[in-house]
């Protein structure tokens, strides 16, 4: 249909539902979703020009029943446009857009996005496939917008896996009111997730070859109540009788009230190799740790080493960590209500 190269519009859609309620799937199933499968041509029941098309329909609603995607209730309707375009010919994308009324009214934004490097390569170096969610919901008062890389999805070779989601969540009436989360990648190991949080798997980078396997993991997020930030990464190579590794960790963790911040961070190095002898064999292994614990107030922490022959630990400052979330009364008073 033709557009500016950043939106090249490639076909449209449209579809209702009458006495029918349409259930949107949760993020991790968008990319199978049937609407988004059919448009973006990885579904079996994609149309054929000058094939059955009374059979093809009756397959298609077969499809939703039995996958409970349009269910059968009186009183419940939806209606669904969408556009498929590309952008610059490198990124191929859907965007579907659906609206239920009925008992409730609830909007959502589906989506799913593909980037190949090559475009027409059938084994391309580069495959980004990132699917997209966003809900209004006036019964629930939340606002949310949540994205994840599908695990079609690795960088320079096919062997590399590359995964992880972020999520924007407002809630604006309700129970919740006032809250909000920012997140790539999910939270501190520290930090006590409210179960209303979305749940957001780490942004992380697996890649074997051969003998050598390097992982990578790393998160951001930022909520009414706190701000945290976080990553590793290792590579442990194994090379039989002689193997070595290498693993790096940060953790970032503030929160408001009461207010407390804890930083962790350590580094790790080491090998082994093993030794034939002519009636037994003996495996010697050296490494090196070294870890810093912080927090406050009042500024405080603790460094360890750790070496093959001795280990120690050194403290500074006057405070142990800070470990209890409550606040006087009166502290709450003044400065949350």
């Amino acid at each position: 249909m033709g557009g500016p190269p950043y939106f090249f519009i490639t076909g449209l859609a449209a579809g209702l539902g009458f006495n029918r309620k349409l259930v949107i799937p949760a993020i991790d199933g968008i990319a199978s979703f049937p609407f988004i499968q059919w448009v973006m041509g990885s579904g079996s029941q994609s149309s054929i020009a000058g094939g059955n098309v009374g059979q093809q329909v009756n397959d298609a609603l077969t499809t939703l029943v039995n996958a409970g995607i349009a269910a059968p209730q009186i009183g419940e309707y939806w209606l669904a446009a969408g556009v498929r375009f590309t952008s610059f010919e490198l990124v191929d994308s859907f965007a579907l857009l659906t609206v239920s009324f009925g008992a409730d009214f609830e909007v959502d934004l589906l989506g799913l996005s593909r980037l190949r490097l090559p475009p027409d390569d059938p084994a391309p170096v580069v495959l980004i496939e990132l699917a997209l969610k966003a809900s209004f919901s006036p019964a629930s008062g939340l606002l949310s917008i949540v994205g994840q890389l599908t695990p079609n999805s690795h960088v320079l070779s096919p062997d590399c896996h590359i995964t992880g989601g972020f999520a924007f969540y407002s809630w604006f009436s309700g129970e919740h009111e006032g809250e909000f989360v920012i997140t790539m990648g999910g939270y501190s190991p520290k930090f006590s997730v409210p179960a209303h949080y979305p749940i957001v798997p780490r942004l992380a980078l697996r890649w074997q070859l051969d003998s050598l396997t390097i992982t990578g993991d790393e998160y951001f997020a930022l909520t009414s109540s706190a701000v945290m930030a976080g990553g590793g990464l290792s590579a442990v190579w194994d090379g039989g009788a002689v193997s070595a590794w290498f693993t790096v960790q940060a953790d970032f963790l503030l929160v408001y009230e009461p207010f407390h911040y804890n930083l962790s961070a350590s580094c790790q190095l080491g090998a082994s190799f093993t030794i034939d002898l002519w009636f037994t064999s003996i495996t010697i292994t050296i490494h090196l740790g070294v870890g810093i614990d912080i927090w406050g107030p009042e500024f405080s922490g603790r460094a360890t080493v750790d070496l093959s022959i001795i280990s120690f630990t050194i403290g500074f400052g006057p405070s142990d960590p800070k470990n209890d979330p409550t606040i006087p009364w009166s502290d709450f008073v003044k400065k949350l209500l």
